[in-house]
């Protein structure tokens, strides 16, 4: 992502684990529920919590002082801090114009339900697809690539306005 000195920076990509004492590795959790409830509840991101996820996801990559990571998160008011927020979410949530698939519901469906795929036969795909929508344990893959028509119909006429 490209911070204040117009030069290119590569953010750690947060994993998420639900065992160990932090949800997230590099531990954000606290400014990431802090930002989960600014968002939901004042319908806006908290630019503190941002600019610290920021911080502490960039730290594991580069060997720089505070000051150094103070400057490079600068931004200004505007479409330059709302494309940092913007950034910084799609680190965290992934961007919201990506890829709907088959495949990636498949991959979403069996990881929330514990299942390892490596070591699900594809003949036997589509039985488990089958048992996890039957039991209410997954959406049909129809929903789930509808969501991506949805946001990129939303996202062009966000576009237009």
């Amino acid at each position: 992502m490209r911070l204040a000195d117009g030069s290119e920076w590569i953010l750690r990509h947060p994993s998420y684990r639900p065992t160990g004492s932090s949800l997230t590795d590099p531990d954000i959790d606290g400014p990431l529920d802090r930002l989960y409830d600014s968002i939901v509840i004042e319908q806006q991101a908290s630019l503190i919590d941002v600019w610290e996820i920021a911080r502490r996801l960039i730290e594991p990559n580069y060997d720089l002082e505070a000051p150094e990571i103070e400057q490079l998160l600068e931004v200004a008011e505007g479409p330059e801090c709302q494309s940092f927020v913007e950034s910084i979410l799609g680190v965290l949530f992934g961007r919201r114009d990506r890829e709907r698939s088959y495949t990636e519901w498949i991959r979403a469906s069996m990881m929330s339900n514990g299942i390892d795929v490596i070591q699900t036969s594809g003949d036997r795909l589509s039985e488990v697809m089958g048992v996890l929508v039957s039991t209410g344990r997954t959406i049909p893959a129809g929903k789930f690539i509808e969501a991506h028509a949805v946001a990129s119909d939303l996202a062009a006429l966000e576009s237009l306005v």
